[in-house]
């Protein structure tokens, strides 16, 4: 509060150097505002102090109130004009204005009036007597001024200055800093327009009665900036006394303790969330699964919870004070004192794995996480050691371990027992199919060689005798013709039997009819010979063979699946299937012509379900055709193949199905249909038996429709000559 009283002091000294000043004087801020006028300009004004001060315009005649060149040139100026009187009465004068500093360098106008009436001389002589003393409370005036100003600006505490009717009249910067409101925003507000509404009446109650008596009051209060920011602010309150012991205003001194308040709070709040913490940290201590155990930089115990007295068997009064080697086995005695020797040296934890020993003697393993604590300067003070019992932990692993072992070798024997046992199945699988089929072609082969030349004999015969017959025909009826020619005119009864006989008819048709049974023994050994071909069970053997032979065999005995029909599911009748032929002139190829031909049966067979399967599905609008494709190509430089295509327009078939499409026993087929081991074998024939490939491209395209967008394509490749015979 000594600064208080100086402030005081020093105002008191200011008004009555002012006062006793017997010359007008009045004072102005840069903003042209009159901020002191004395006793004599206010006796010679008759206006009070107040009313001076709000009536500035009025009072002084305007070109006594320009003040703009002063300001910038900084010259003393004599200005000549009138004052106006509270009863309206005009003085002619003249104001000698000079500026003066503050001790901030803030200008100011310092004003001294003089009027223009002729004086006598000893009044000029008193007047320049009180002119020189004028200037001298001038110069104390503004030296006292600056001293006060240095004392209120510069000083750290807030000062705020209240008149009577709780008006700010002083605002120094440190104020300004605080609350954000410039001197020239505060000065003239009044309290409720400062101070919050909630704020308002706890502050009156405390400068309202220092207006009728002296003392100081002290208050802690919170405020709000210009900003919105919250601030906590203490005061000191005390009143500004005239010398006749008036009150003139009430100078209120503070400081914003927003951050002493806050970091008492914060301290405080520390302080319980230290003790708080302190006391979780005991109880984490003494209640952790793991061992800790505080170390002196020497490896001396200073601490040792439960769970070390149960991992190492010591108690805690025992194990204080003893250094770490009563717990370390010799034998990693060099370990441990290397890794001691590192937590000293460096900062950073370390974690490691020994062995350790209890206090009756056994062997564990612990895990062991290390840190260091340090002091304020980084300085080592003490080790903090984690531990952990893992003995149990290291046998489960090592038994888990051979237990993965023996897994991974039981996995492995059993995967190749998987293997050798799917090999097998798949061989048995084959096995079953060539030998189901085998047998099935070996019985129909010998059925279908046996029919063939049990009706070769016969039509052997009616062909072989065909021709006699005609010849004796011929001759009996060229004898019946000499009858005729001998005797022209026959009995009754014979006429009649001609007659009936149309022996001009017989004759003509007779021979028809005999060329008409030529050409059906013929078609029938045509027949028995593709029959026989089929079969090929005269040749089981691998021989050389003309393909197309064997093509146009089974042709020959699909011919009447291909023939028009109605098919199950539509009425309408099917058109005989074309079959084009695309040849190219091949050499004979060593095969195994039977089985080969059971390939070509199977294929076309299939083309031909397909093309029924379409057309069941009420698809008319195609031709039904199958074109039959071979060619010779060079797989290699000495090696000549041969390649069947055969294409059908038919249903074709999905991706499912392609994948599938030689598995054995697959079928799309209904049941008691087919078996499903038609294409397997005819595999199997050509990969195996033939060293050749069987593909199939699920889109088919005929010569004869140009359709690509439906059927399939089958593709036979096998070599001229097999490797056996090479």
């Amino acid at each position: 509060m000594m600064i208080g009283k100086e402030i005081e002091q020093t105002a008191l000294g200011l008004w009555q150097v002012l006062d006793r000043v017997a010359a007008p004087v009045f004072i102005q801020d840069r903003q042209h505002r009159v901020i002191f006028a004395n006793r004599a300009l206010c006796q010679r004004s008759h206006y009070t102090a107040s009313e001076f001060l709000e009536k500035i315009d009025r009072i002084f005649s305007s070109e006594l109130r320009n003040n703009g060149a002063i300001f910038t040139t900084e010259i003393p100026v004599i200005q000549t004009g009138f004052l106006y009187n509270a009863a309206g009465m005009a003085q002619e004068i003249s104001i000698e204005k000079e500026i003066v500093r503050d001790a901030n360098g803030t200008p100011f106008i310092v004003a001294t009036i003089e009027d223009l009436i002729s004086q006598s001389k000893a009044e000029s002589t008193q007047l320049q007597q009180e002119i020189q003393e004028r200037k001298a409370a001038e110069a104390a005036l503004v030296r006292s001024q600056q001293r006060l100003t240095l004392l209120i600006q510069q000083s750290p505490f807030m000062f705020v200055e209240w008149s009577a009717n709780h008006k700010i009249q002083t605002w120094n910067a440190t104020a300004q800093r605080t609350f954000g409101y410039r001197r020239s925003e505060a000065v003239g507000q009044s309290l409720d327009e400062i101070l919050p509404e909630l704020a308002r009446e706890e502050v009156l109650d405390q400068i309202a009665p220092l207006l009728t008596q002296s003392g100081v009051t002290q208050q802690i209060q919170t405020h709000h900036t210009q900003s919105g920011k919250e601030i906590i602010c203490e005061w000191y309150h005390y009143p500004l006394l005239a010398p006749n012991g008036n009150v003139m205003s009430i100078v209120s001194m503070g400081i914003d303790i927003t951050d002493r308040v806050q970091s008492e709070t914060e301290r405080r709040q520390a302080e319980v969330a230290r003790l708080e913490s302190e006391q979780r940290l005991s109880l984490l201590i003494q209640h952790a699964p793991l061992a800790i155990i505080e170390w002196t930089p020497e490896f001396i115990v200073k601490d040792w919870n439960p769970a070390a007295e149960q991992i190492f068997g010591s108690s805690r009064s025992l194990a204080i004070g003893q250094h770490c080697d009563l717990w370390v086995p010799d034998e990693v005695q060099p370990e441990v004192s290397e890794v001691a020797a590192k937590l000293v040296e460096r900062t950073g934890g370390m974690y490691n794995i020994n062995k350790n020993r209890k206090s009756d003697g056994k062997i564990i393993t612990c895990e062991w996480h290390n840190s260091q604590i340090l002091d304020a300067d980084g300085k080592v003070i003490g080790i903090v050691s984690m531990v952990m019992d893992i003995s149990d932990r290291i046998r489960l692993e090592q038994e888990r371990e051979q237990t993965a072992i023996a897994l991974k070798q039981s996995e492995s024997q059993l995967r190749q027992q998987a293997q050798e046992l799917e090999h097998a199945f798949k061989q048995l699988q084959k096995t079953q199919t060539q030998l189901i089929q085998t047998e099935k072609m070996s019985s129909l082969g010998q059925l279908v060689a046996g029919i063939a030349h049990e009706i070769n004999n016969p039509v052997s015969f009616i062909y072989g005798n065909l021709e006699p017959a005609k010849q004796y025909i011929e001759d009996l009826l060229n004898i019946i013709h000499l009858y005729q020619t001998d005797h022209p005119v026959p009995s009754e009864n014979i006429t009649e039997e001609l007659e009936d006989l149309d022996l001009d008819f017989l004759r003509h048709d007779l021979f028809k009819l005999l060329d008409s049974m030529g050409t059906g023994a013929e078609r029938i050994r045509d027949i028995v010979r593709s029959l026989r071909h089929f079969s090929r069970h005269d040749e089981a053997d691998l021989k050389a063979v003309d393909l197309h032979e064997g093509i146009d065999s089974t042709l020959m005995l699909l011919q009447h699946l291909m023939k028009s029909s109605r098919t199950a599911g539509n009425s309408m009748l099917r058109p005989t299937i074309q079959v084009v032929k695309q040849y190219e002139v091949l050499p004979k190829v060593q095969c195994y012509a039977g089985l080969l031909n059971q390939v070509f049966i199977n294929l076309l067979s299939n083309a031909i379900d397909a093309i029924n399967s379409r057309w069941q599905a009420e698809e008319i609008d195609f031709t039904p055709a199958i074109e039959i494709q071979t060619s010779l190509f060079q797989e290699t430089d000495s090696a000549e193949w041969v390649r069947i295509c055969i294409i059908d327009n038919g249903i074709g078939m999905s991706a499912a199905t392609h994948c599938r499409l030689f598995d054995p026993f697959f079928t799309t087929k209904s049941v008691g249909q087919g078996s499903g081991l038609g294409l397997s074998v005819s595999y199997q024939i050509v990969t195996e038996q033939h060293g050749g490939r069987l593909k199939c491209d699920p889109r088919g395209i005929c010569e004869a429709t140009r359709v690509s967008k439906r059927g399939a394509t089958f593709m036979i490749e096998i070599p001229v000559k097999q490797l056996l015979w090479s």
